[in-house]
């Protein structure tokens, strides 16, 4: 009886190993995922606002806010045609003194200087600009990617594009999902094996008790 008490206290810490290592790989690998999803996510949005430079830098050169706000709400309008609405690309022209000229969503009047995020700072100082952060406009958590429109060696405006970071989260949920499901598969499988090998263990040992108390008591 002590054998197999112990071959079942050796079983509980199989399967206690197992689960810690099962879940460690997939708390690792869903982390992996969603880090996947925001790179690429940052890359496309950093493509967009490069795309979308060429078109803008003309008008800023000319002072044209007119044009600006037109040729934003039809980029925007084309993003959306092209990546459905629930992606929700948006896509904003800031002067350096932080004034929106152009915007996709919203009215420009409601717009506050843009020159303190932390995004803006750095496409001001010639580089593209990133953060994640909760957005007072929108009111929902945003990505966000700045990049400087230059002319003659200054940086005459920045173009931003932004996504909710709920768009990101969803497809990496999927997958955390199915890499979630795929672990307690596995989990389960190894709980089952553990079970199988210890009674093939503790088989023969039984077999051997009885013989022995076979022949003692003959």
């Amino acid at each position: 009886m002590r054998r197999k008490r112990l071959l079942w206290q050796l079983y509980l810490w199989y399967v206690l190993i197992a689960v810690a290592s099962v879940a460690v790989v997939t708390w690792y690998a869903s982390r992996a995922v969603r880090e996947f999803h925001e790179d690429q996510m940052r890359a496309d949005l950093g493509a967009r606002a490069i795309l979308s430079v060429e078109q803008f830098r003309r008008d800023l050169v000319a002072g044209d806010r007119e044009r600006i706000h037109a040729l934003c709400r039809r980029l925007g309008k084309e993003l959306r045609r092209r990546l459905g609405d629930e992606v929700s690309t948006r896509l904003t022209v800031m002067l350096p003194d932080g004034t929106v000229v152009g915007e996709t969503d919203e009215k420009l009047e409601v717009m506050d200087p843009h020159d303190k995020r932390p995004e803006m700072i750095d496409a001001l100082a010639g580089r593209v600009g990133y953060s994640m952060r909760y957005s007072k406009t929108t009111k929902m958590g945003r990505m966000y990617v700045a990049v400087p429109v230059e002319s003659e060696g200054k940086v005459i405006g920045v173009v931003r594009t932004s996504v909710p970071t709920a768009a990101i989260y969803r497809t990496a949920r999927t997958v955390q999902l199915a890499i979630g499901t795929l672990g307690l598969l596995v989990m389960l499988l190894a709980t089952v094996a553990g079970v199988l090998v210890i009674r093939r263990i503790n088989r023969p040992v039984q077999q051997l008790r009885d013989a022995a108390e076979r022949f003692a008591a003959g």
